[in-house]
């Protein structure tokens, strides 16, 4: 087996361990909160908000600067500090007494961690140009396999062990996803020198359609993406409540739906990534695009739970292959000794845009209705569609 494959199945599963150690804690978070103090159901929520926005705050200010450290030090080390400092924050979690030393140690996480954006950077290092959407599109399921199980595990771990006992396991997940790195992957990192440059000869149609000046429309597509995606998050439940359901299954249906449009972004991932490394990778995403666009407005339009789960799974299946491409994009259109600083600016603009989704669809659910969020998404999802449909079109103009 090649080396860069090695490295990049060995990454796959460290990263997939690691999201779960994150995600673990995350079902009885609120619940943690109300032990430590916050019994008003009011403040336990508000002490939530912020414990949820601290981390990605933080990551959209750190995750540049560890990158643009990676470039001088290397991928790997970023990635093994990252996941080891994951280790060493949720272990110290597991002894806090107020919910505010908890947000203090989740802005210190958001601070220091930032894993997935090391390992992408690591993964397009090495990686041949012309199988990047096969090893991006596997590493952004790593995303969905992780944040669906480590959930799912740590509810159940937190109702056998309890709270604290649980953030020590979730500690020792991302132990072990350091050390599988550490010892694992190997990196022939070669910083530049004197100013020399390391850029790769990409003779690939995509890197011609995409050049590094126009990474910032790339990098919009990515905002708006993640802002439509995760604007409909605080809404859900309370949509599936205006649905005919027994109330005591609400809780299960919406797990459900969630997990499975989480699967059928696992397969749309895996697939679009096989596809566009043939293709090209433009010419797959602005149909993705449009088609989650079209599929978020259909949604809310569903009477029955059998209905939104139809079309959730079709949504997942269409916006599951959009990261991975525009990764891709990222990574062919970039010099090597830059891959973690621009892959460390990609991981800001994403999180900045995931942070912002739930508070806005929060906001505009309360000023018009439930549906609402829904109804934004699918729009400004065709509406990037679009911008990147003619920014293409005009950068095609001016390279002829």
């Amino acid at each position: 087996m090649n080396q860069w494959k090695k490295n990049l199945y060995i990454t796959w599963l460290a990263e997939t361990i690691c999201l779960m150690g994150f995600s673990f804690v995350l079902p009885f978070l609120p619940y943690f909160i109300q032990e430590l103090g916050a019994t008003d159901r009011a403040k336990a929520a508000l002490w939530a908000g912020f414990l949820g926005t601290a981390t990605p705050l933080m990551l959209v200010i750190s995750a540049p600067f560890w990158g643009t450290l990676a470039d001088r030090l290397g991928r790997k080390v970023m990635l093994t500090r990252a996941m080891f400092s994951g280790c060493v924050i949720l272990a110290l979690m597991a002894t806090v007494r107020t919910p505010a030393q908890l947000l203090i140690l989740r802005l210190i996480q958001g601070t220091l961690t930032g894993t997935f954006v090391a390992a992408v950077a690591l993964v397009a290092s090495q990686t041949p140009p012309e199988n990047s959407g096969y090893s991006l599109g596997l590493m952004q399921t790593a995303v969905y396999v992780g944040s669906s199980a480590g959930p799912l595990i740590g509810g159940l771990a937190s109702d056998a062990w309890g709270y604290r006992y649980s953030f020590l396991a979730s500690s020792m997940i991302l132990g072990l996803a350091g050390l599988l790195i550490l010892v694992g992957v190997e990196e022939k990192f070669m910083p530049r020198e004197n100013g020399a440059s390391q850029n790769r000869s990409n003779k690939l149609t995509t890197a011609q359609t995409f050049p590094q000046v126009n990474l910032m429309i790339l990098l919009i597509v990515l905002f708006f993406f993640q802002l439509s995606g995760t604007v409909v998050s605080p809404v859900m439940p309370l949509f599936l409540q205006e649905m005919p359901a027994p109330p005591r299954y609400l809780a299960s249906a919406a797990g459900s739906i969630l997990a499975a449009s989480g699967l059928a972004s696992i397969v749309s991932a895996i697939i679009t990534a096989r596809i566009s490394d043939r293709t090209g990778y433009e010419k797959i995403l602005f149909p993705l695009l449009l088609a989650a666009g079209f599929f978020s407005l259909i949604q809310p339009l569903s009477r029955t739970m059998g209905q939104l789960l139809f079309w959730r799974v079709i949504y997942g299946l269409a916006a599951g292959g959009v990261l991975p491409l525009i990764n891709s994009l990222v990574n062919l259109a970039t010099e090597r000794d830059h891959l973690g600083k621009t892959f460390g600016i990609v991981g800001s603009i994403s999180a900045l845009g995931s942070g912002m989704g739930p508070v806005l669809g929060g906001t505009i659910s309360s000023l018009l209705q439930v549906k609402a969020p829904f109804f934004f998404s699918g729009f400004m999802m065709i509406l990037s569609a679009l911008f990147l449909w003619a920014a293409t079109i005009l950068s095609r103009a001016k390279s002829d």
